[in-house]
């Protein structure tokens, strides 16, 4: 069975219900069934109860000749049909809103991926948490909260209506007026009046959740400069605007269901008033009144549900708005297929780019040519923009003029993935899971050996190291290498990247934080072992420079070689 996810061109909530749509259509139908059969135990209990104490009333015989057991059949009918039904609707609804959940996360995620990072320098780490985790649970509960409700009261209300006015016409326009009035009217009432305020706690919400994530990061800063209360208090600010929010909801949603239920008492007043004189004139029998009036009781559990429901389709529909707007960036739609050939050289070819919204300019027509196997230090000015040229090699930002090749072919005609095969990248913010020592190098590569793992140790200067560990490879290293220097933790990760072993390896600043003598035994090991390997490393020092085939300097928008 081929479970691959497949992500659709456009972000729609519709999208992602359509392979599920009949399994949803069973929870509607289950949940119509559930109250369906409420309905029934209440009118039918109403009339079994009242025929009951009539035929009593009139005498032994009456009594005798009453048949008591086919209407308790189906009461007890009516009251096991609706505890499976409910049981049955919760299992299959829920589980369909998990399904929901689940293909929305999947889709944000792969969504989110390509617009890394150009597509997300204006937005917020823990906004877009928030989006990922708030917002795709507001949107798949639509259906669960809002649309199983709705679809539920609009079915069963026409035969609610339809059953009343069998047996008595002017209670079943009561019940058609007074369904309208509760169904209807209240809802959209309380649609309008709630959703300023949801949408005000949403972006409360997602300001909140962002201060909350950025404080927590830098946690030790705030403290150190003593102003992490300044930080909590605007936390706890929002907290509060927060509740007083939901104090408003809850307040418009009891509202709501009282004047539901206003509305319900005064239908039952008026069928019950009518009933008695319709009695009056033999149209209708004793047992009959008590039944019309369970009845309409029993239709309204149906619409007294909708203004929380009302709240739940508010709150789907602006997460909607909000992940569609997140995930509908606009992309250049150029299929990436295309497979670098050997040699792996890079070409950059008269190329000029400066990031959006800035006016620096980082390259002005600059053009550089690096061979397959050469090794190369790239140095400038700090800020000048040496970092720039992996994010325009994996098109993380679309270039004003000029081409980049890559093997040969248009990196943008290549998919980030694909090229991350032949090219590893040391970022300055490299990442350590919390782990060991020897689960963090083979989650590089799952089939890597020992031998490579300690040939890789011995290139980055840290053999001995974990050699003098009690615990050695099996060493907890704890959250982002928490428990080891700043340099044993760069190390490991230089480590991490050679064990992918690709034909390009480009280290970013690598060494800081090292002392002279650990940094340059460090660079000499790994051109003299990677002979073959094309070796491109980002830096400022000077001293590990006589290493490398070729120095480019990156000055005033140029490459400058053999400086």
């Amino acid at each position: 069975m081929n479970n691959k996810f497949i992500v659709p061109e456009k972000f729609k909530l519709i999208t992602f219900i359509k392979p599920i749509k009949w399994h949803l259509t069973l929870g509607l139908f289950l949940s119509c069934l559930a109250a369906l059969s409420n309905f029934g135990l209440l009118f039918l209990s109403g009339w079994l109860i009242t025929s009951a104490a009539v035929a009593g009333l009139a005498g032994v015989a009456a009594a005798q000749a009453f048949n008591i057991m086919l209407p308790a059949a189906g009461v007890r009918f009516f009251a096991m049909a609706r505890i499976l039904s409910r049981y049955l609707e919760r299992i299959i609804t829920h589980d369909g809103a998990f399904r929901l959940t689940s293909a929305l996360r999947t889709a944000v995620y792969a969504f989110l991926i390509p617009q890394t990072p150009s597509g997300l320098m204006d937005k917020r780490g823990g906004d877009i948490l928030g989006q990922f985790v708030s917002d795709t649970e507001s949107a798949s509960a639509y259906y669960t909260d809002a649309a199983v409700p709705f679809g539920r009261a609009f079915c069963c209300a026409i035969i609610f209506i339809g059953l009343v006015f069998y047996f008595l016409p002017i209670a079943g326009i009561i019940l058609l007026i007074a369904l309208i009035l509760a169904g209807i009217v209240v809802p959209v009432i309380t649609y309008y009046l709630s959703y300023y305020i949801l949408e005000k706690m949403r972006q409360t919400k997602s300001v909140m959740q962002a201060n909350l994530a950025e404080t927590l990061q830098n946690l030790g800063e705030l403290l150190t400069l003593n102003v992490a209360e300044v930080s909590m208090h605007k936390i706890k600010q929002d907290q509060l605007d927060l509740d007083y929010s939901k104090l408003k909801l809850d307040f418009i949603e009891s509202a709501a269901r009282s004047l539901i239920t206003m509305i319900m008492m005064v239908a039952v007043l008026f069928v019950l008033i009518y009933s008695v004189q319709v009695y009056q004139y033999n149209a209708l029998t004793a047992a009959e009144i008590p039944m019309l009036v369970l009845g309409i009781m029993a239709a309204f559990d149906v619409v007294l549900p909708l203004p929380a429901a009302c709240h739940a389709k508010i709150k789907a529909d602006i997460a909607q708005k909000q992940l569609q707007a997140c995930c509908d960036y606009p992309q250049e739609h150029i299929k990436k297929s295309l497979l670098p050939k050997p040699s792996y050289d890079l070409v950059i070819d008269e190329v000029s780019f400066s990031y959006p919204s800035q006016p620096q300019i980082i390259l002005d027509q600059a053009s550089l040519t690096i061979k397959q196997g050469e090794h190369v230090a790239l140095i400038g000015a700090s800020g000048i923009g040496k970092s720039t040229v992996i994010n325009m090699l994996f098109s993380f930002y679309n270039l004003q003029s000029g081409s980049i090749y890559f093997g040969g072919k248009d990196v943008n005609r290549i998919s980030s993935t694909t090229l991350s095969t032949f090219i590893t990248v040391i970022s300055q913010d490299f990442h350590l899971f919390s782990g060991t020592i020897k689960e963090n190098l083979k989650l590089i590569n799952p089939n890597v050996k020992d031998e490579e793992i300690s040939e890789a140790l011995k290139v980055v200067q840290l053999e001995d190291f974990v050699h003098n560990l009690s615990l050695g490879l099996d060493t907890f290293i704890g959250n982002e290498g928490l428990r080891l220097s700043g340099g044993q933790a760069r190390r490991l990760a230089i480590a991490q990247g050679l064990l992918r072993n690709t034909p390009w390896l480009i280290l970013d600043e690598p060494t800081d934080g090292l002392d002279q003598k650990t940094e340059y035994e460090l660079i000499q090991a790994l051109v003299n072992k990677y002979t073959s390997k094309t070796i491109m490393i980002i830096t400022h020092k000077k001293e590990i420079l006589p290493l490398f085939n070729r120095v480019v300097l990156l000055q005033d928008g140029k490459f400058h070689s053999d400086i």
